[in-house]
């Protein structure tokens, strides 16, 4: 899809509680997307596990999609524009937009927010050498940031997963299955086949943090329109 995500709204929320873990977290059990109680589809969030260059793999699903890159961009904008703003729905193509989705890069903001808010960006992995590093940033977004109990919030339970370092190269968020996964390969309908993926999108999660001035934006497709 590409152009922007399209996130339903928090609906009938759930705890996050769902996904199934068995003989550990890289034995997984995926639950259905069908939510039991709620009229229609309800959209999700994928942990994914990737192999740079190669390959990647779903590993745990989060049902209830608003509870991870929205609650964040949310968060973001209620407290760096004030809580009647929603920046997070201005596209990237707008001065607005492009000033929110820039913050990732802003020196005033704590890195460990800016950590969890490019995360949520398209081909942000975080390698198997810095889930601690991460899973300690996220857990200070969290406490820095206090997003509400009422609210449904994926990311305590993903917290848990990078603290448990599993065995895989590196880790990213598929944000929400109501678009199609960043990391499929596209289809060329001339030739009528799937193409190869570019690996050269992936991207490091800290070594862009590191590397990056306050200059230069970072393509993105996260914009929802």
């Amino acid at each position: 899809m590409g152009s922007g995500y399209c996130i339903d709204g928090p609906g009938e929320r759930d705890t996050g509680t769902q996904g199934v873990v068995a003989g550990g977290i890289s034995s997984v059990v995926l639950v259905p997307t069908w939510d039991v109680g709620t009229e229609g589809l309800v959209s999700s969030s994928i942990l994914q596990a990737i192999w740079p260059g190669e390959k990647h793999e779903n590993v745990r699903e989060f049902r209830n999609s608003w509870g991870t890159a929205p609650i964040v961009w949310d968060t973001f904008c209620k407290k760096y524009f004030g809580p009647d703003e929603h920046w997070w729905l201005m596209n990237l193509s707008t001065p607005a937009g492009q000033q929110f989705w820039d913050l990732w890069k802003d020196p005033k903001i704590p890195i460990s927010h800016r950590a969890v808010f490019l995360w949520t960006f398209d081909h942000f992995y975080v390698k198997k050498a810095d889930y601690r590093r991460f899973g300690a940033d996220l857990r200070k977004f969290l406490d820095d940031t206090l997003i509400s109990a009422n609210d449904v919030n994926h990311w305590p339970l993903i917290a848990q997963v990078f603290e448990m370092e599993p065995d895989y190269p590196a880790l990213a968020l598929w944000c929400t299955t109501v678009n199609g996964d960043q990391w499929d390969r596209p289809y060329d309908e001339e030739k009528d086949e799937y193409g190869p993926f570019d690996w050269n999108k992936a991207t490091d999660l800290y070594e862009q943090l590191e590397a990056e001035g306050t200059e230069n934006s970072v393509p993105h497709e996260t914009t929802a329109q």
